[in-house]
Formats: C-alpha cells, structure tokens, sequence
C-alpha cells in the first residue's frame, strides 16, 4: 500500500474490510492494490472532487505524486487480468509504451480497462464506477449460432407477452412485427451476408450474485427495469453510437396504483446521482446496465457524465492512435476489448448511470446478456 496516500487521508483503507475509500470523492475504490489506488488518483471524477471540496494543497501533490509514480511504472507496461487470461501479447497498457510501440512501427492495440473486480458484491448499493468482473450470469444455453438462438430464445414463452426482439439491418432500424416476422428478417439477413444485431427480452437470465436484489430465483423485480432483461446478438461491426443507458421513469414502469409508493429492493435512494436522474426530465431517468459477452469480440469505449467529445454522428474509431487515447484517459474514460475467456468463462462489464458507453461487435458471432436497474 502506498504511505504516501494514506499519511496524506485521500485514500485509505476501509476497517474490516480489504478494500480502498477515498475521502475526497465519499466511495469505496473496486480495488485494493497500488494500481487501483493510483488510477483513481488520476481520474478526472476524484480531480474534480478535490477543486469542489477545497482540499489541501499536501493532498493535490498526492494526485502528482502519483501520476509520477505511475508514469515510472509504465514501462513495466503491466498487462491487465483479462489479457493475462486469455494470453494475449499484442496489447499496450500505458500511454509511454503504447506511444513507443506505434513510434516503431508495431501492430499493437491500447487496452485501457476498467477496474478488474473478483468479487463485486460489496460495492452495491450504490456503485458509480465502471468494473470488469469474472463473476457473471447465466443463460440456460449460449446458442454458437443465428439457428440456435432463434429456436432458443425467438419463440413463444421466451418472455412474458411474447415480445418481438428490436433488430437493425446494415444501421436501420426494422420493426418486427411478431416473433416469426423477426425470425425471417434475420435469416434473411444472414443469407444476404448482411450485418445485423437484435436484442430479444429473456425472462430466463440468472443474474450475477452481487446484482442487487431479493429473489435471486426472479429476472425481473422491483427495482429492475421491464423489457431490458436482454440478450443482444450480432454479425460484424455493429453499434448504435456512444450513449448512455435510459428507462422510462420508475413510476410508469409500473402497474400499481395510482398514489402507490412503489419500494425498489436494493435502491440507494440516498445516492445524490440518483436523484439527479429522478429530476434529468419527465420521460426518462438514468439506469444502472450490466453486460455479459458470452460469444465473440466487441470494442468498447466508455467515458463518464460530461466526458463526451464525440459526435453524434461519429463512426466508432477502429483505428485509435496516440491523440485519441490519450484524450481518452485524460477524460477519465477506457478503451478496451470486452471477450470471454472461453466458452464457459464469460466476462461482465458493469456500467453505473450516466457513462456514456460505445460498443462495436468485432466478429461475425457476438452475443451479450444483461439486464439494467433504476
């Protein structure tokens, strides 16, 4: 543990628990070690959080210190556990050594992750901050193809209401119109060899143990946003632009009574970032999403509230050079490579309300599960 931090009170140890607070920023780090103490040291939230809460000048040479500390590690350029997982040696983990790498002419991509968590559990109620984690959900089966996944997870009794799946074709939209009108839309699409994604409701995902809630036998509950219990397939270089995940106010996601006060089960109503997604407008409020990539390969970029520079219309950047990144990290964002170890360990990634996040499949079979709560 570095001294220098916890002499100077920015970053401490929580009692009881092996876990890093930090007392400028009033929340718990997804990590323990010197890297996760010095990454949330440089963080634009924590930088932002010392300006507004005046902190001492000792505490602002903590944040230099180590950012100094941290470039002198960079060349060790430490690959990050998911990378180490799956072997991968054609990645760069720090602006000097991704620099360098481009400067000689390598092949080689940026991996800037978020934080890797083992055990995410007693980060909720109330997590702000993006983590991957190994410990995921489950589908009753991964379909491997278009076929299977049709037969699994297109058909009668797949949800409540036999909802039809959202499905884009080559970027428009299609609005399907029953489960069958769906299934021949994107078998037609994979004949044509055309790109395409769908997201089909799923009322049998088992969520990850440290997803907040009572029933664990139960999708979807209070507190769960209807209809985001998800599985989302594609083929080739699908997205749908940088934004940030929302649902229809609470109070019209539900059916009780009017006057009613509905109880969300494991909700910090307390969490002053949920309360400004209560007041961010009549229709809409900010939601908590988990991810898990169970099949094939996506390209994520994920930046916190206000740390967007890309525009609207912006394709997602495939080739990401020098600038790029660091414009990134300097934003406090991440730029990874979001896959799954093998075919049954899977990775999930957990994005809190309001960061925005980009995701592009990279393969011609991807397929993602998850679920979002207010």
């Amino acid at each position: 543990m570095a001294n220098a931090a916890e002499g100077e009170g920015v970053v401490v140890m929580v009692e009881g628990k092996d876990r890093l607070y930090c007392r400028a920023c009033k929340i718990e780090l997804p990590g323990s070690g010197p890297k996760a103490m010095k990454q949330h040291l440089k963080s634009k939230p924590h930088k932002q959080s010392l300006r507004n809460s005046s902190e001492s000048e000792a505490e602002r040479r903590v944040v230099e210190e180590s950012q100094t500390a941290d470039d002198e590690e960079s060349a060790a350029d430490e690959p990050c556990q998911i990378c180490m997982k799956l072997g991968r040696n054609d990645t760069k983990h720090s602006l000097n050594s991704f620099k360098a790498a481009l400067e000689a002419g390598e092949s080689v991509r940026p991996c800037f992750p978020p934080p890797f968590v083992r055990s995410p559990k007693s980060l909720f109620p109330g997590c702000k901050h993006p983590f991957i984690t190994l410990e995921s959900g489950s589908l009753e089966s991964v379909p491997d193809s278009l076929d299977e996944c049709l037969e699994l997870y297109c058909n009668a009794g797949a949800n409540e209401g036999n909802k039809p799946p959202n499905i884009d074709i080559n970027n428009v939209n299609c609005k399907a119109k029953s489960l069958s009108n769906a299934r021949r839309t994107l078998l037609q699409a994979e004949a044509s060899g055309d790109m395409y994604w769908a997201a089909l409701v799923v009322d049998s995902i088992k969520h990850p143990v440290w997803w907040p809630r009572k029933d664990r036998n139960v999708c979807v509950g209070d507190g769960d946003v209807p209809n985001f219990n998800q599985l989302i397939i594609g083929s080739g270089h699908t997205d749908i632009g940088i934004h940030i995940d929302n649902a229809p106010r609470p109070s019209s996601c539900s059916q009780h009574a009017v006057g009613e006060k509905i109880a969300y089960d494991m909700v910090d109503h307390k969490d002053p970032q949920y309360s400004f997604c209560l007041s961010a407008g009549e229709e809409s409020v900010h939601v908590d999403t988990y991810i898990t990539m169970a099949r094939g390969c996506k390209h994520v970029i994920m930046l916190p509230s206000g740390g967007n520079f890309f525009g609207d219309k912006q394709p997602f950047p495939r080739a990401v050079d020098f600038e790029l990144m660091s414009r990134i990290v300097d934003a406090g964002g991440y730029y990874f490579s979001l896959e799954p170890i093998d075919q049954e360990q899977h990775v999930t990634l957990f994005t809190p309300k309001s960061w925005h996040h980009w995701l592009l499949g990279m393969s011609d079979w991807h397929l993602i599960f998850g679920a979002s709560r207010f």
